[in-house]
C-alpha cells in the first residue's frame, strides 16, 4: 500500500509539473500573441503615416505644378502684349517715317 501510495503521490507531482508547464507555455503565447499583434499594430499604423505621406507629396507636387504651368501661362500672355504693343510702336514709327518723308 505504501509503495502504490508513493507511485500516487509521484504520478500527481508528475502531472502538477506537466500542467504548470502547459500553463506557462500557454501564458508564453499569449504573451506572445500579444506582442505580435502589437507589432502588427505598429507596422499598419507606420504603413498608413507613409501612405498619408506620399499623398500629401503628390497633392503638393500637382500644385507646385498647377502654379508653375499658371505663371507660364501669364509670362506667355504678357510677353505676347509687350510683342503687340512694340508692334504698333513700330508701325507708328514707320508711318511717321512714311509721312516724314512725303513730306520731305
Amino acid at each position: 500500500q505504501w509503495e502504490q501510495d508513493e507511485l500516487a503521490k509521484k504520478q500527481k507531482e508528475m502531472d502538477d509539473k506537466e500542467r504548470e508547464q502547459a500553463e506557462k507555455r500557454r501564458i508564453a503565447l499569449q504573451e506572445e500573441a500579444a506582442r505580435l499583434k502589437n507589432l502588427q499594430k505598429e507596422r499598419q499604423q507606420k504603413q498608413d503615416e507613409i501612405a498619408a505621406e506620399k499623398e500629401r507629396l503628390r497633392q503638393l507636387e500637382e500644385e507646385m505644378a498647377r502654379k508653375a504651368q499658371e505663371e507660364e501661362m501669364e509670362r506667355l500672355k504678357r510677353l505676347k502684349e509687350e510683342e503687340r504693343k512694340r508692334r504698333i510702336i513700330i508701325e507708328e514709327q514707320e508711318a511717321l517715317e512714311r509721312e516724314k518723308q512725303r513730306l520731305a
